[in-house]
């Protein structure tokens, strides 16, 4: 089985009784330890690189898929507003301010009707499709190696940095005709980002993640019931469209987020990447036999701290829980970043490799 079979065969029920062994899944192999390893990296004479860093850098650590690109689906006009601080500032669709300079989150931008409708005008849809069809093809080239997953963000993430997080507190509680609309813009959006991923790639895209931290720590930001009500909508019918292309919708999202599973499930999710703030893997198994789970390795103590014991031990208590039921990934919860020490990362790949055959 190559890299891309692999994973797809986590939702098929008869490339999943086939599977050689657990695949492996991270989100990105950060900036920060592709630099501090370079060397360890890239000096291999034998290996075939495909020279895109962060592409060979989860290729040489042994991860079987990561997030791919998503070219940009829509062209938007920015709108002068003033800032948190009183400063004039331009505000793109995502609503966002950042600290000067940085890519840091400083508050949201998005809280009036009269900014909402100059962000909404400014929206055009983009009808070539030659970049997403050029960023599948690539990935197809090398999926035999490794899956580049498009990726792109998701609905109440968006919402709630754009209005910032007062702001969404005292709509949320209102359940205000702004909330609804500041939603129904950003599921807008991720239609028409669905729409270019169906016209560009269609089912040779495979999959696609939505990125939306509903959970953030150890909890969830809101309760499966308002998610429901408020995002279900939106999410069904975009996740349909998905679907119906013969692509499989997936979600990351940051947190514990056990109970808000039946929750993703109703709206189309197949499964979800990331598990971490004390999610229990074997809970997870016997509460949600068909649902995809990827990710579950500990970014906290044991990636970044642990001794080859200490890693061996955790991949064995995650393959146990997980491997048998056939809709596992292993994998950091999130991302490989600078402290982790590659020894270590090559030592977890190297036990899910071994003990993660079927």
């Amino acid at each position: 089985m190559h890299a891309k079979e692999r994973l797809l065969a986590l939702f098929d029920d008869d490339a999943r009784r086939k599977l050689d062994r657990v695949p492996t899944f991270v989100q990105a192999v950060n900036p920060d330890f592709v630099e501090r390893n370079a060397d360890a990296l890239f000096s291999d004479p034998g290996f075939e690189y495909v020279n895109q860093p962060f592409v060979d850098a989860a290729l040489v650590l042994g991860f079987d898929g990561i997030f791919g690109d998503f070219p940009t689906a829509y062209r938007h006009e920015p709108v002068k507003v003033t800032g948190n601080d009183g400063t004039k500032c331009l505000m793109n669709p995502d609503g966002r301010e950042y600290h000067a300079g940085t890519h840091y989150y400083k508050g949201g931008l998005l809280t009036t009707h009269e900014l909402l409708d100059k962000i909404r005008s400014t929206i055009k849809s983009i009808a070539d499709t030659r970049p997403m069809k050029a960023s599948i093809d690539y990935g197809e080239k090398i999926a035999k190696r490794i899956f580049l997953v498009p990726k792109t963000g998701g609905i109440f993430s968006r919402v709630l940095l754009a209005m910032g997080y007062k702001e969404f507190s005292i709509h949320y509680r209102k359940n205000s005709r702004f909330y609804r609309d500041i939603i129904q813009f950003r599921a807008d959006l991720l239609e028409i980002e669905v729409q270019y991923l169906v016209a560009g790639g269609g089912k040779k895209a495979g999959a696609l993640f939505i990125a939306d931290d509903i959970a953030y720590k150890g909890r969830p930001m809101i309760p499966p019931e308002r998610f429901l009500s408020d995002f279900g909508p939106h999410y069904k019918k975009i996740l349909g469209i998905a679907r119906d292309a013969g692509i499989i919708p997936l979600l990351h999202t940051d947190g514990d987020v056990t109970d808000m599973v039946p929750a993703f499930q109703q709206v189309g999710f197949c499964g979800v990447q990331g598990w971490e703030g004390g999610c229990d893997p074997r809970v997870i198994n016997e509460r949600f036999p068909d649902f995809a789970v990827l990710g579950f390795g500990d970014m906290n103590e044991v990636l970044p701290f642990g001794n080859e014991a200490r890693i061996e031990v955790h991949v064995k208590d995650l393959i146990a829980a997980l491997k048998d039921n056939r809709h596992f990934a292993i994998g950091p919860s999130s991302v490989v970043n600078a402290t982790m020490p590659i020894e270590n990362v090559r030592s977890f790949i190297r036990h899910a490799r071994t003990l993660g055959v079927y």
